[in-house]
């Protein structure tokens, strides 16, 4: 009887460790494709008991005592038809991932594709996502992972005495083929130049210089915003140490340091006591400031300003322009 699930485990036992290693085709992630996979669970002896130590893919020490099954390990997260997870997304990605060294790329590649090192070096080419597609398809890959998966399945089949069902109808896979007109558009590209060396170049200035003016343009919108906010600033905090000076002549029990009166334009607030080190403003003299607001200044002042008062940094009293009360 055919299945779409098989699964076969092997046990071992290497001196003070010991386990089992399970080999599975299956979709148990009920994603719509069966995949491979081959994971472990270990145990090691610890004064005479044994306890859970290590598991999941150790496949460099799977390999080290069942060589045998590097067939499987070669396969792990590959689909039924031998398709690496996301062959042609995560492959584009390690293939120019530029954190890595070419020697690395290389190496994850040919791994990860199953590819020789010829073939990574046609893959590598043309940095082009659908150029890359093309190139894996045009060197045959999906034939020969398919072949790879039809070598593993016999064996699993021989390991765990089940029969695979081929013929069944999975919903997805990981690789998708290119249509006849996607390859007709790159074959044409590929006649008319467009990834010849100079048409590339040309292509890789023009991109890297419209992400320069992208940014050129960025830092000066934000140094716009910022020299906004500071002019914005200036003109609150000029006004509030004019209009301090103002009440001091005119009355003498006002005392306000006006460096510990602060603007802040992100909330709209100008603060009273912002410094909790420096000489405290009263709360008698905070309210009289605000009763001097006229509205004459907040013609001058930002829209709905606030005047807030502090003590030991803790915010008290809010003075709202909008509503001339304290909130």
């Amino acid at each position: 009887m055919k299945t779409i699930d098989i699964r076969h485990k092997i046990n071992f036992h290497k001196g003070d460790t010991r386990g089992s290693i399970l080999i599975k085709l299956n979709d148990e992630c009920h994603n719509g494709n069966a995949d491979f996979s081959i994971t472990m669970d270990a145990q090691e002896k610890f004064k005479g008991r044994w306890r859970d130590s290590f598991g999941g893919c150790c496949h460099d020490f799977i390999l080290k005592i069942h060589p045998e099954l590097k067939i499987f390990v070669d396969l792990h997260l590959s689909d039924s038809n031998g398709a690496p997870m996301h062959a042609v997304a995560n492959g584009y990605f390690h293939a120019w991932n530029m954190e890595k060294s070419e020697a690395d790329r290389q190496k994850i590649i040919m791994k990860y594709l199953r590819c020789t090192q010829k073939e990574y070096k046609e893959l590598t080419k043309v940095k082009d996502k659908k150029y890359f597609q093309y190139t894996i398809e045009r060197l045959g890959l999906p034939a020969r992972w398919k072949e790879e998966v039809q070598k593993a399945i016999a064996e699993l089949e021989k390991l765990s005495g089940k029969t695979w069902d081929a013929g069944y109808d999975w919903k997805r896979s990981n690789y998708v083929f290119l249509t006849q007109e996607e390859k007709r558009e790159i074959e044409e590209k590929i006649a008319s130049g467009y990834y010849s060396t100079k048409a590339m170049k040309k292509r890789e200035y023009l991109q890297r210089k419209k992400v320069l003016q992208k940014k050129i343009t960025y830092i000066k919108e934000e140094a716009r915003k910022e020299s906004k906010d500071i002019l914005k600033n200036a003109k609150v905090e000029i006004w509030a140490i004019k209009k301090i000076e103002n009440l001091k002549k005119k009355n003498k029990t006002f005392i306000v340091d006006y460096d510990n009166v602060i603007y802040y334009s992100h909330t709209n607030e100008l603060n009273f006591n912002w410094r909790g080190n420096y000489p405290q403003v009263t709360k008698e003299n905070y309210i009289l400031f605000c009763s001097h607001v006229t509205e004459q200044d907040l013609k001058l002042l930002p829209k709905n300003i606030k005047i807030t008062f502090s003590q030991n940094l803790q915010k008290l009293l809010i003075w709202d322009s909008r509503t001339k009360k304290y909130m």
